[in-house]
């Protein structure tokens, strides 16, 4: 399933995904309003794409870096790769953030850790699974069927593989769309005093959902 990506490209995914995600409500709910939250989202991105491309999926629409899927297999990612990147990001976030906006990201990660649960699927799936974790549109792509061409070949394949796939959202109409490819609600976790809950999704290989 996976596309080779090219050096090139990389910047420009990394562009596509900052833009996607700059107004995703658990992001604004998190970093907040930043002076320098283009930069902040910008390299972020970029990160968290080149550390992404070592163990899981990308995949793109027609090639083209404007649009992507990044997703991964259940046994591609080990508690200890996770950490490391963590780490990695968290320090990229405290060079780019003055101390002040650095502080209230520590607190706006501790305030929202309940409804960013990454654990659930194995409280809902026995064995393997596919972990779709950014789906990213260029702004010029919405309205063109980018989303559903996009989609569509991935399903598939984790469908002759015999894999349930799985993700999460934090976006109510997000949520909503997801279900018309056929994934199911398994559990929304909130939390008191917050707005912000996460949709946690399942599609299981037979429900395709792409009539």
């Amino acid at each position: 399933m996976a596309t080779p990506l090219k050096e090139d490209d990389m910047e420009e995914l990394a562009r596509v995904i900052a833009v996607s995600f700059s107004e995703y409500p658990l992001i604004r709910a998190v970093i907040g309003n930043v002076s320098n939250l283009d930069e902040v989202m910008l390299k972020a991105s970029l990160l968290n794409l080149k550390e992404f491309v070592k163990h899981g999926d990308a995949q793109l629409l027609d090639g083209s870096p404007k649009a992507v899927v990044l997703g991964y297999h259940s046994k591609a990612i080990r508690p200890m790769t996770r950490t490391v990147h963590t780490l990695r990001l968290v320090l990229l976030l405290r060079r780019l953030l003055s101390k002040e906006d650095f502080r209230s990201l520590r607190r706006n990660l501790k305030k929202h850790d309940r409804v960013m649960d990454l654990k659930w699927p194995y409280r809902h799936i026995d064995g393997d699974f596919y972990y779709i974790k950014v789906v990213a549109v260029d702004p010029s792509l919405r309205g063109s069927g980018a989303f559903r061409r996009l989609m569509t070949p991935v399903i598939e394949d984790c469908a002759r593989r015999g894999l349930p796939m799985v993700l999460e959202s934090h976006d109510d109409r997000v949520a909503d769309i997801y279900t018309h490819y056929g994934f199911e609600t398994v559990e929304v976790i909130e939390e008191d005093g917050l707005e912000m809950r996460q949709h946690c999704m399942v599609l299981h290989p037979n429900r395709q959902g792409l009539d």
